[in-house]
Order: structure tokens, then C-alpha cells, then sequence
């Protein structure tokens, strides 16, 4: 006989987020005009803007441009995740170094509530290389837009780095993390928020370009509803 018994505690964490997404036009299926070149997030999508300078690009099926149709385009070929419609900007341009970024307003937060902030990805098919620089950033008092194409000096609130260097480019991979709003942000910016000398780069076997370029696609930031925490107790014999 056994006489010690160790207690084995396993900690469960979910959490549900089933809330509504406080992001308009989430999928940017709204549009102003049918895009006919590139560079026309902010004059062509309802609700969002280019947040720089960066030439960061509206793909619809209505295009009468091949460059920003959907599926085929200047960066490849890809499906719309949900509806007909995407956008796209770099994370990685060493040639020229630039950054791309999108913002839109947003339905107020709730200061001292949790959110999940989310996206869904793809890496364009001409990129040659992969990267993980994509983040969001969050704002209640701010400019609306803000000049240049260089790196954002603000520090995101959402970090998608930890899941490295994103490769897929034959379909979408979801992109989620969470965080506590400390006030009551009503505009987000989503883009590239790492500089070139800190970001985890994957050169890849195929793409003509030396770049990463990113389709975005169903932006979703909503409040968690329930975090449940569990705990199992398992009781074993010394040496099992």
C-alpha cells in the first residue's frame, strides 16, 4: 500500500466572447465607389481610412481593376474570407522602408471590461518573404490620421508577434488576443507596429517579391461575456 497521496490541481480557463463587434463595415463588403486602382482604402471603403500615408490597398469584386480585383490581383489570389471584399498593406517593405496601416471608428468601449480583438490573415502570393509584425492600436483622443509612412510611434495594445512569422497564403489564419480597456477607446488602427530590426522574418521557397504583404479580412473587437475558471482535483498515489 501507497501511503502518500499528492492532490493534482488542473486549471481550466475559457472564455466566451459572443458580444457585438463594435467595428462597422467588420468585412468591408460597404463600399463608397468600386475600387479601380490601388491606394484606396479611405476614398473607396465605407467608414475606413488609410491612417499614414502608406498605400494601403481596397480589393472588391466590383473592382474594374485587375491590380485590386477579388480573387486575382497585383498580390496574388485569394477568396474573400466572409462576403466579397478585403484589404491589404505591408509589414515588411525593406527596399523602401514604409509602413501601411488602416483605421476606422469604432462603437465606444467599456472602461474595466475585457475584449478580444481579432483578425483573419493571409499572406499574398508573390511575397517572398513572411512576418510578424501585425497589431492593432487604440485611441480616444487622438488624430484621425496621422502623416508619413513611417513605423506608428504608439505602442499597441494588441500583439499578434507570438505567433510568428505568418506563411499561409493558400487560406486564412485567425489571429486573436485580448485586452482590458483602460478607457473608453472608440477608434482603432490596425497594421504593422514592429520595426524591421525586431521582426521575425521567414524566407519563403516561392514569391517574386522581397516583401510581406498582408489581405485582412473580418476585423472583430467585442467585449468577453463570461471568463470561467475551473479546477479539477485528481487524487494519485505516490509514484503513479
Amino acid at each position: 500500500m501507497r501511503p502518500l497521496i499528492t492532490l493534482v490541481t488542473i486549471l481550466f480557463l475559457q472564455i466566451t466572447a459572443n458580444a457585438q463587434n463594435l467595428v462597422p463595415n467588420y468585412s468591408f463588403e460597404q463600399y463608397i465607389n468600386c475600387p479601380n486602382y490601388p491606394s484606396q482604402v479611405t476614398t473607396h471603403c465605407a467608414n475606413w481610412v488609410q491612417y499614414t500615408t502608406g498605400t494601403s490597398d481596397y480589393f472588391n469584386e466590383c473592382a474594374t481593376h485587375p491590380w485590386v480585383d477579388v480573387p486575382t490581383n497585383a498580390q496574388g489570389s485569394q477568396n474573400a474570407l466572409h462576403g466579397n471584399a478585403y484589404i491589404g498593406l505591408y509589414d515588411f517593405l525593406p527596399i523602401a522602408p514604409q509602413w501601411e496601416y488602416a483605421g476606422v471608428a469604432i462603437t465606444a468601449m467599456q472602461i474595466g471590461k475585457v475584449y478580444e480583438v481579432s483578425m483573419s490573415v493571409s499572406l499574398g502570393d508573390s511575397c517572398f518573404y513572411a512576418s510578424n509584425g501585425l497589431g492593432a492600436f487604440f485611441f480616444d483622443n487622438g488624430p484621425t490620421t496621422y502623416p508619413g509612412t513611417s513605423l506608428l510611434p504608439f505602442d499597441p495594445q494588441i500583439s499578434y508577434k507570438d505567433y510568428g512569422p505568418i506563411s499561409n497564403k493558400t487560406s486564412w489564419t485567425r489571429l486573436s488576443d485580448y485586452m482590458f480597456a483602460d478607457s473608453a477607446y472608440d477608434n482603432i488602427v490596425i497594421g504593422g507596429f514592429l520595426a524591421h530590426s525586431l521582426l521575425q522574418i521567414d524566407t519563403l521557397s516561392t514569391g517574386s517579391s522581397g516583401v510581406s504583404y498582408y489581405y485582412i479580412d473580418s476585423v472583430v473587437v467585442r467585449q468577453v461575456d463570461n471568463i470561467i475558471v475551473s479546477f479539477n482535483d485528481s487524487l494519485f498515489c505516490a509514484g503513479d
